[in-house]
């Protein structure tokens, strides 16, 4: 009798903990293993909507004297995103909130690929760790790992943690925890930090 309300407390209590909590970078080793498919599936179109500022205007210079490994083996180097629109999003296989998020990101990627958006997601793990998580679930978002800290400027105690630059090279957003990034609303700021010059 009383169990479609109890799974319904449930999948809001796994909603309200994925968009409030972020996991601490410095607990790499250790973590509790991120929530099961069948949560995530439920959890992953409710997280809240990111609330974009209006009007925009940067805060930061962002910094891009610092390279990343693809899951080729490739380094980049990110001063090859001057100039763009950058998602840069901070992330890890362990971090629930991180795995959660991820499906609306990948489909915020698809949406704007084509309109020179660049998106940039990085984790400190191992790159075949990283590799096996993003093949396994089908993603195609850009994905690098890093060894280095970065820049100051993208500060990141906790994850996920997710920046947008303007091609102008200001940081116009920062957002950390989980959130649902498949939005007209995302599209359309986007557009709008493409317009700044």
């Amino acid at each position: 009798m009383y169990k479609p309300y109890f799974r319904y407390f449930f999948q809001i209590l796994i909603v309200l903990i994925f968009s409030t909590i972020s996991c601490k970078v410095s607990v790499n080793k250790g973590s509790p293993p991120p929530p099961s498919e069948e949560e995530l599936k439920q959890t992953s179109k409710q997280l809240p909507l990111p609330k974009f500022p209006d009007p925009i205007n940067g805060y930061a210079q962002a910094d891009y004297n610092w390279s990343a490994t693809d899951l080729t083996g490739k380094t980049i180097q990110a001063t090859q995103w001057k100039g763009k629109v950058v998602v840069l999003n901070m992330w890890a296989t362990w971090c629930g909130p991180c795995v959660a998020e991820m499906p609306s990101l990948q489909n915020l990627y698809n949406k704007t690929k084509d309109d020179g958006v660049v998106f940039v997601l990085i984790s400190n793990e191992d790159q075949t760790k990283v590799s096996q998580f993003i093949q396994k679930r089908n993603f195609s978002l850009p994905v690098y790992t890093i060894s280095e800290n970065l820049p100051s400027a993208f500060s990141n105690d906790a994850i996920p943690k997710t920046f947008v630059i303007s091609p102008t090279g200001k940081i116009v957003f920062e957002h950390l925890g989980g959130a649902n990034w498949d939005d007209e609303t995302s599209i359309k700021f986007l557009k709008s930090v493409a317009q700044l010059r």
